[in-house]
């Protein structure tokens, strides 16, 4: 039987012997890499007209309500990135054996279970895949070698999702906790002159793009964006060329020049003033770090130094804190930890008081 894209809903219509036959027709045209299929006891939630959520029957409850914000996610990201062309936005939540946080599967979303928190703390992750419903699914990377065009521009649209869903501390934190892994990768994983470093690593022949896989196109990606956003004058001169940029090359691929020359078209001086080659080929940090309101990391900061300093962890401290704070503080004191770590009995009660 034909199937449109809710293929997660796919006609049966009996038996052929030992057989059943379905046949799927996707519309939208995508890479091979974004071709995936599941087998299994599942059930479904519906979230919206356009969203539902699928699982194995004893984590499907919990999984409707953890990710209820999904159709509120899909609206923000269409006002950033214009309109949604996939039809369905469905998620399927995986055994605790999938390796990923999420996989951007047209139409059907992969996630883990350990999304499952029970507070929806760590949702940004569905915004995360959201986002590649444009970045890398209608818009793709010509070569893994501009794989940081895929990341780095959904990147910056989950983010922008943050922000406008949950306002700029909120934003700051994750963009904090997005600029601490990108130190970790350059200054400890890699090294700072290591090609993988660059936000187009060259790959030698026969070499597994996934060697050089991090957070590097993630991160370093979403600070070229920012920098591109920052010169171009702002989220108002910035927005609607991103969405042209989505809708012009929709079904078909990106590189840098492609969007180097389309930048320069719609903002002559502002791409007059990047260093297309040193952000494209240079291995190290970014250019220019990202800004963000910092009023967030700042009191996460502060309640790490004074429990250094040896304060005693009261419930009240974190009251009312999200997941990405509690992210950065456990973050300062890692930093710390060689040149001055916490003692056993310091650590118990980090975690007795603030859940750890």
């Amino acid at each position: 039987s034909d199937a449109t894209a809710d293929f997660t809903r796919l006609p049966f219509e009996g038996a052929q012997g030992e057989w059943v036959q379905y046949q799927w027709y996707q519309k939208v045209p995508i890479a091979t890499y974004l071709i995936a299929i599941t087998v299994g006891e599942l059930e479904s939630r519906d979230l919206s007209p356009r969203c539902r959520v699928w699982a194995e029957p004893s984590v499907v409850d919990a999984g409707a309500w953890e990710f209820a914000e999904t159709e509120q996610f899909l609206q923000v990201a269409e006002d950033i990135c214009g309109e949604y062309r996939w039809g369905r936005y469905d998620l399927l939540i995986l055994p605790p054996s999938f390796p990923y946080g999420g996989m951007e599967n047209p139409c059907l979303t992969f996630v883990t279970p350990t999304l499952i928190a029970g507070d929806r703390s760590l949702t940004n992750v569905v915004a995360h895949e959201i986002a590649h419903s444009w970045s890398g699914n209608l818009v793709t990377n010509r070569t893994w070698e501009c794989f940081w065009l895929n990341e780095g521009f959904t990147v910056f649209v989950e983010r922008k999702i943050v922000l406008r869903m949950f306002g700029a501390r909120e934003y700051g934190l994750h963009c904090a906790s997005g600029w601490r892994d990108l130190e970790t990768a350059i200054r400890q994983d890699f090294g700072e002159t290591h090609s993988y470093t660059a936000l187009t690593p060259k790959l030698a022949e026969g070499a597994d793009p996934d060697d050089a896989f991090s957070c590097v196109p993630y991160e370093k990606g979403f600070a070229f964006v920012c920098h591109l956003e920052r010169l171009a004058g702002g989220d108002g001169a910035f927005g609607p060329f991103l969405k042209a940029y989505f809708d012009d090359l929709a079904y078909g691929h990106t590189d840098p020049p492609m969007l180097r020359d389309r930048y320069t078209a719609a903002f002559p001086e502002a791409a007059a003033q990047v260093d297309w080659d040193h952000w494209f080929l240079a291995p190290g940090f970014p250019a220019e770090k990202p800004a963000y309101d910092n009023s967030g990391v700042e009191q996460a900061n502060a309640l790490a130094r004074r429990l250094l300093d040896g304060a005693s962890p009261q419930a009240e401290d974190v009251k009312g804190w999200t997941a990405a704070e509690h992210i950065v503080l456990l973050d300062a004191l890692e930093v710390s930890a060689e040149a001055q770590p916490l003692s056993v009995a310091q650590l118990d009660a980090l975690g007795a008081t603030y859940g750890y």
